[in-house]
C-alpha cells in the first residue's frame, strides 16, 4: 500500500496486505444500504445472470422484527437476472419470502450441505453467512462457492473478521453462532481460490471485531 490509508480499497492483482482501512460506516443502517447496494451494483454489470444470495435475513427481517425497519430487502434490486435463487436454514423466513418475492427461488437449506451444479451462477452473494460457522466450514463453503461460479464469476462475500485468534459467541438471530475469524487466515483464503478486486472495511473497529466485504473473482 506504500503507506497510502484507503478507507475503500481496490485490491486489483496485488497480494494480501496486512494494512487495513479505517471502517467507513458509522450505523447499521447505513451498513444495511451497502449490504443492499453492493450485490445490485454488481447485477447492473451482467446480463441475463443466475445468481444466488446466501440467506433470506435482508427479506423478511423486518417482519419479524420491527425495529430493524431500515433495511432493506435485496432480491428486488437483483436487476438482470434470469434466475435468482436464495438460500436460507430457517423454514419460516423462506415461507415468508418466498411469498413476498416469488421472482426468487428460496431453498430451506444448509449452505454446508446444499449442492448446485459446477459453473451454474454468475455470481455469489455471502452477506455475513460465511462467519456463523467455523474456519474449516466456511473453507470447504467457499470452495463450493468456486465450484459453482462461472469462469469470470463474482463473489461478494462478508464477513466479521478479528486481528488475533479466531472467536466465537453466541448470537440471538440466527440458529448458529457468530464467528470472527483471524483476518490474515481469512483473506489469505480468498486469495488461494479467487482474484480478491476489492476490500472494503465496512463496520465495526480497527483493533477488531470488523466487518469487512470482499469482491473477487473466479479466474479458472
Amino acid at each position: 500500500m506504500n503507506g497510502i490509508s484507503l478507507t475503500h480499497e481496490s485490491i486489483g492483482q496485488r497480494r494480501p496486505t496486512t494494512k487495513w482501512s479505517h471502517p467507513r460506516l458509522e450505523t447499521t443502517i447505513e451498513l444495511y444500504h451497502v449490504y443492499a447496494e453492493k450485490p445490485a451494483a454488481i447485477c447492473r454489470t451482467l446480463k441475463d445472470a443466475v445468481v444466488l444470495k446466501c440467506d433470506a435475513f435482508n427479506e423478511v427481517i423486518c417482519d419479524i422484527q420491527p425495529h430493524r425497519a431500515g433495511v432493506k430487502p435485496i432480491v428486488p434490486t437483483l436487476v438482470n437476472c434470469r434466475e435468482i435463487y436464495c438460500v436460507e436454514v430457517d423454514p419460516k423466513r423462506v415461507e415468508l419470502a418466498q411469498k413476498k418475492f416469488p421472482e426468487a427461488e428460496f431453498i430451506c437449506g444448509d449452505l454446508r450441505e446444499v449442492e448446485f451444479d459446477s459453473g451454474k451462477f454468475d455470481a455469489v452473494f455471502d452477506l455475513s453467512t460465511i462467519d456463523h460457522m467455523t474456519f474449516e466450514e466456511a473453507a470447504k463453503v467457499v470452495g463450493k462457492y468456486h465450484s459453482w461460479l462461472k469462469p469470470g464469476g463474482t463473489l461478494l462475500i462478508v464477513a466479521w473478521l478479528t486481528f488475533g485468534a479466531s472467536t466465537t459467541r453466541e448470537n440471538d438471530m440466527t440458529y448458529e453462532s457468530q464467528y470472527y475469524f483471524n483476518a490474515e487466515d481469512f483473506t489469505k483464503l480468498l486469495w488461494s481460490m479467487f482474484d480478491v478486486t476489492e476490500r472494503d472495511a465496512l463496520f465495526g473497529s480497527r483493533s477488531g471485531p470488523l466487518l469487512v466485504s470482499y469482491t473477487c473473482r473466479k479466474v479458472k
